[in-house]
């Protein structure tokens, strides 16, 4: 798989520069900066080694896309994807010791001793993820004795790189499908067309708002201005943040849910999003105090062929000599292997 686009050492000089701005600007952030630029830098590692790599998301036929999207599913709920856990399982375990460091601390390194000691099956992990099985994460976590949002974030930075170069196949793909192009402009769903989550921010251009996805990258629009969350249309804008003229909050009186929204010349590189997160952190913290709130994950609702991959491969962790499997939709149930 080659990209010409893609140039790491580019990427990450941008982003370095943008971080020595957030730092200069609100010195408050310089530890979460520091963090976040170890773990966006092995994911970029991460990202190029699966340019290196004969990896390639799959080839989905137009037609399969239009009916996905019409039926009003994310396609990474409906159509299987391949990983590469040879390529994966290194960063991840990476990730968990940066983030150990980072102030983590023991409960990332508990989940690194648990991948290492092969008490969980790492596919089924980043499939769960991949697929956005949030509960299902959260209920192996927890048996595990593990923190369950700790191995949700590994688990969703690990495969993260995935879902942005299947979504990036599919928006950039020459001479896209009319039908396809079709089916995704008529996407009226707060819930991201390509992997099924909330959206990270919007960005604001001559009034028009696209939503960007907080873990594929992806952009939508909404048919008219509404809550992403409820899609109640009892939404307000708040005043731009003291300092930062370009921050904007986008609330829902219906859901008390919030969305960010920044003022854009032309859209932010997905490796950006989550700098550009943090960099309006203001926002987050306005939004606390008027008791807002980004609602949880929905449940996704798989098709079938991401069902037949539950069923034989559902997350799947070992404890006290017995094999325990968490299906989705389904309680844990267990077996006596292993």
């Amino acid at each position: 798989m080659t990209r010409k686009d893609f140039n790491l050492e580019d990427s990450l000089q941008h982003a370095e520069a943008r971080w020595c701005q957030i730092e200069t600007d609100t010195p408050e952030l310089a530890a979460a900066v520091t963090l976040q630029r170890s773990l966006v830098r092995r994911i970029a590692r991460l990202t190029e080694a699966l340019e290196q790599s004969n990896w390639t998301p799959p080839d989905i036929e137009t037609t399969a896309i239009a009916t996905t999207l019409s039926s009003s599913r994310a396609l990474l709920h409906e159509h299987r994807v391949d990983l590469p856990t040879e390529i994966l399982e290194p960063g991840l375990r990476d990730l968990c010791n940066i983030l150990a460091n980072g102030g983590a601390g023991d409960a990332a390194r508990h989940v690194d001793h648990v991948i290492q000691e092969q008490r969980l099956s790492t596919t089924s992990l980043l499939n769960a993820s991949l697929t956005r099985r949030q509960n299902d994460i959260r209920t192996g976590a927890i048996h595990l004795g593990l923190a369950p949002d700790l191995l949700w974030l590994v688990a969703d930075l690990t495969v993260g790189p995935i879902a942005h170069e299947f979504q990036r196949v599919i928006l950039t793909n020459d001479g896209i499908d009319p039908k396809v192009r079709k089916t995704i402009n008529a996407w009226n769903h707060g819930t991201c067309f390509i992997c099924g989550s909330w959206p990270a921010l919007g960005e604001c251009r001559d009034g028009d708002i696209t939503l960007r996805c907080s873990f594929c990258g992806a952009g939508w629009k909404l048919q008219e201005p509404a809550c992403p969350y409820c899609l109640s249309q009892e939404i307000q804008h708040e005043l731009p943040t003291p300092g930062q003229p370009s921050l904007q909050l986008l609330f829902c009186e219906a859901c008390r849910g919030y969305l960010k929204v920044v003022e854009v010349n032309e859209a932010i590189p997905s490796i950006f999003l989550p700098i550009e997160d943090l960099a309006t952190t203001a926002g987050d913290v306005r939004a606390m105090e008027r008791n807002l709130v980004r609602p949880p994950l929905p449940e996704a609702p798989l098709g079938k062929s991401i069902d037949a991959v539950c069923a034989d491969g559902p997350i799947t962790y070992y404890r006290e000599g017995r094999t325990h499997i968490v299906a989705s939709r389904s309680p844990v149930s267990f077996s006596t292997s292993r």
